[in-house]
C-alpha cells in the first residue's frame, strides 16, 4: 500500500525519496549549481540530509529553493500533507490537517498555504477540492479520525507507540478523504509542486555582469 511506506513514517526515508526526485543524478549545490566536490555530512549532531559543497564551502540540504525551504516541519510530515491535500477527492481543511498530522493550527495553516501556492503556480495540478465531490463533506470529522473510529473499528485499547498511532491516524484519514491514487500519481504531483526554483537566466546574469563592469570603470 502506497500510504504505509516508510517515507511517510521515517525521516531518513522521506529525505531519500525527496532527494531521488529533486536530484535524480545526485546532490547538486543550490548556490554554485555544481555536483562536483560534494560530500554528505554524517556527524551525530548533523541534521538529516545535510551535504557540504567543497567549492563554495557551504552546507545545504534538498529543501533549499523548494517549498520546504526555511521550514521546521519534518519532511515525512510534508509528504503526508501533500498526499492528503493533493490526492484526496474530498476537501481537506486546516483543522483536519492539524488533527491528522498532530501539528499546531499555525503550522497546519502554513503547510496548506505553501502547498496551495505551489499548486496555483502549476497548471497541471488541480486546485484543492475541485472534483465532482467538492460540495460533499468528509465522511468523518477530524476528531473521529484521531480517535480511530472512522473505519468502524472499536477504539484502540492496548498499548500503542506514538509512531504507530500517527501512522494509523494518517491511514484512516487517507480512507476518510478518499485518497486512492497510485504511486505514479503521487510522484507526478510531487514533481509538479516541489521543483527547485528557477535559477537566474543567462541574459540577466550577463546584463548584471556588464553593469558591474561599467560601475568598476566609472570608479577607476
Amino acid at each position: 500500500m502506497l500510504f504505509s511506506e516508510l517515507r511517510f513514517q521515517n525521516e531518513e526515508d522521506a529525505y531519500r525519496y525527496v532527494e531521488s526526485k529533486i536530484w535524480p543524478n545526485g546532490a547538486v549545490c543550490p548556490r554554485c549549481n555544481t555536483a562536483r566536490r560534494i560530500g554528505r555530512l554524517n556527524g551525530s549532531s548533523t541534521r538529516i540530509g545535510t551535504y557540504k559543497c567543497y567549492g563554495c564551502r557551504k552546507p545545504f540540504t534538498v529543501k533549499i529553493k523548494t517549498i520546504f525551504e526555511r521550514s521546521h516541519v519534518l519532511m515525512h510530515v510534508w509528504l503526508k500533507a501533500i498526499a492528503l491535500l493533493c490526492l484526496g477527492r474530498r476537501e481537506v481543511g486546516v483543522q483536519d490537517l492539524e488533527a491528522t498530522l498532530e501539528v499546531s493550527p499555525r503550522t497546519a495553516a502554513y503547510i496548506v498555504a505553501r502547498i496551495r501556492r505551489a499548486m496555483k503556480q502549476n497548471e497541471e495540478v488541480r486546485p484543492i477540492g475541485q472534483t465532482l465531490q467538492q460540495a460533499e463533506k468528509p465522511k468523518w470529522t477530524a476528531i473521529e479520525i484521531k480517535s480511530g473510529l472512522p473505519l468502524g473499528r472499536p477504539r484502540f485499547c492496548g498499548r500503542e507507540t506514538t509512531a504507530a498511532r500517527r501512522m494509523r491516524v494518517f491511514v484512516e484519514a487517507i480512507t476518510a478523504f478518499d485518497c486512492r491514487l497510485s504511486q505514479s500519481d503521487f510522484d507526478q504531483i510531487f514533481r509538479a509542486i516541489a521543483p527547485p526554483k528557477a535559477e537566474t537566466s543567462p541574459s540577466k546574469m550577463s546584463s548584471d555582469q556588464g553593469r558591474s563592469q561599467q560601475q568598476a570603470e566609472i570608479r577607476t
